[in-house]
This record gives structure tokens, sequence and C-alpha cells, in this order.
């Protein structure tokens, strides 16, 4: 008897930690997340199959994609995801990566290196200003 109590006590207890991990990452009953504040020294952006990457360290454009991407809902979808015209934003903080994501020109999202695709929920997000950033990015101040 004495055993199953331990093990009652554990799988309760597991069971909580899941619910909190859960709710902490943002979940919710409808499937719809949020993709957290982020907080980052720079960025990286990919343009679709080039390897060239964009470096961002500027501080007013880190906060700019930082406030883009770092509180958008979203809701996973089953359309396909077009990696030819997809911008890829990873962000690193004291040289760890904090977050990784891809968006193609149809505002289809790819989250941190996961094949599921998404959809914003909710807000809108402007691909072509972030398509402009990547453009743009050799003329900011380092």
């Amino acid at each position: 008897m004495k055993y199953f109590k331990k093990n009652v006590i554990k799988i309760l207890f597991l069971w909580i930690i899941s619910i909190i991990m859960m709710i902490s990452i943002g979940c919710t009953s409808k499937g719809v997340f949020s993709s957290g504040t982020i907080v980052a020294k720079e960025a990286l952006i990919f343009y679709g199959y080039n390897d060239y990457a964009v470096r961002v360290t500027d501080s007013q454009i880190l906060r700019q994609l930082e406030k883009a991407f770092g509180n958008l809902e979203f809701k996973k979808i089953d359309p396909d995801f077009s990696s030819e015209n997809a911008l890829m934003v990873i962000f690193f903080n004291q040289g760890e990566e904090v977050a990784k994501f891809e968006v193609d020109n149809s505002n289809i999202f790819r989250l941190n290196g996961e094949s599921d695709t998404f959809r914003v929920s909710k807000e809108t997000f402007d691909y072509n200003q972030l398509y402009e950033t990547y453009l743009n990015a050799s003329t900011f101040k380092q």
C-alpha cells in the first residue's frame, strides 16, 4: 500500500508539472499559443535557400524584430510552407539561441526549427517589412 501511495503522488506531481509547463508556454484549449517575450543582443536573418545571413546588432532594429515577433499568437495549420522565399530569424542573447522562426511570403510560420506550420491567429505580421530589413541590413549602423 505504501508503494502505491508513492506512485500516485509521483504521477500527480508529474501531471501538475505538465499543466504548469503547458500554461507557461501559452497553450490553450483552442490550439492557440503565444511566442512569448524575446530579449536578444543580436539576430541573424536568412532568406530562402541562400547561405548568406544578415547580422543585426543595432538595438533599435532588434527591438523592432522582438516586438514584431515576440507577442504573436499562433494557431497550428496544415498548408505547405515555401522555403524558397522564407525568411529565417534567429535571436541570440550572450551567444545562446533564444528563439528562431521562419516565415514565408504567405505569412505561414515554422517555429524553432520544427516542421509544423502556423498562422498568426489575431495580430498581423508584416513579411514585407521583415524582407526590407533583410535587404537594407547592410546600411544599418552595427
